[in-house]
């Protein structure tokens, strides 16, 4: 039963990420062992990110003024 439910949950995921995708380019990436955790999928969102974890959906998210440090590639430590 948890199989199935796996199996449908995967679907209907794999299903919203495509009407996503299309509407606005994110889509979701399958964890093939990139990734150090226990989840199935990753997208990207605005500020953060959405995981596909076994009892649903993990989000992370962080601040623009975090956001703004990461893409400015500084090696300064963030003291926002």
């Amino acid at each position: 039963m948890k199989h199935l439910q796996l199996i449908l949950f995967t679907f209907l995921v794999l299903l919203l990420s495509s009407a996503v995708a299309a509407s606005e380019s994110r889509s979701f990436i399958p964890n093939e062992g990139q990734w150090d955790n226990p989840s199935y999928f990753m997208a990207q969102i605005n500020n953060g990110r959405v995981w596909v974890v076994d009892d649903g959906l993990v989000f992370n998210r962080w601040s623009g003024e975090l956001a703004e440090h990461m893409h400015s590639r500084s090696n300064e430590p963030f003291d926002g």
